[in-house]
C-alpha cells in the first residue's frame, strides 16, 4: 500500500495533477468557465486546501492501479486507468453535483467531464511511467 512506487507515483501523479490542472483552469479556460458559472467569481482560492486535497487523488490511482496492473505496468496502462477514474469524477461527481448544485451549467459540466478525463489520463500515464521505471524486471526462464 505505501510502496516505493506507490508513493512516487503519487508524488509525481500529484506534480502532473496540480501543475496541468492550474494552467488549463487558470490561464487556457478561464473565461470559458467563468462564463457558464452560476455562483459570484469573486471567491479567492486558498492554495493551501488544494494542496492538501490534491494528492488524495493520485494516490488512490497509484493505489487502485498497483493492485490491478500487478506488474504489468506501462504508460498506456496508466492512461487507460487513469482516464477511467477522470470518467467516474468528470461525469459521475459532475453530473451529480449539477443535479445538486449547479455550480456550472450543463455545458461547463460536460465540458469539464471530457477535461477530467484527459487530465486523470495524464496523471495515470505519469504514475504508469513511475512504476514501469522502479518496479524491477523479473527475467522469464
Amino acid at each position: 500500500m505505501f510502496s516505493k512506487a506507490t508513493l512516487l507515483g503519487t508524488f509525481v501523479g500529484f506534480i502532473v495533477y496540480y501543475f496541468v490542472a492550474w494552467v488549463f483552469y487558470e490561464f487556457i479556460a478561464i473565461q470559458f468557465f467563468e462564463a457558464h458559472t452560476n455562483i459570484p467569481m469573486n471567491a479567492s482560492i486558498n492554495h493551501l486546501y488544494i494542496i492538501l486535497g490534491a494528492p488524495i487523488q493520485p494516490y488512490i490511482i497509484a493505489a487502485m492501479y498497483r493492485k490491478v496492473y500487478q506488474s504489468n505496468y506501462r504508460i498506456q496502462s496508466g492512461f487507460y486507468f487513469g482516464s477511467s477514474f477522470g470518467l467516474f469524477v468528470g461525469f459521475g461527481l459532475g453530473l451529480l453535483n449539477y443535479g445538486t448544485m449547479q455550480l456550472m451549467d450543463l455545458t461547463a459540466t460536460l465540458v469539464d467531464g471530457v477535461w477530467s478525463i484527459l487530465l486523470y489520463g495524464l496523471v495515470g500515464a505519469a504514475i504508469g511511467w513511475v512504476f514501469k521505471a522502479t518496479t524491477p524486471v523479473t527475467p522469464t526462464d
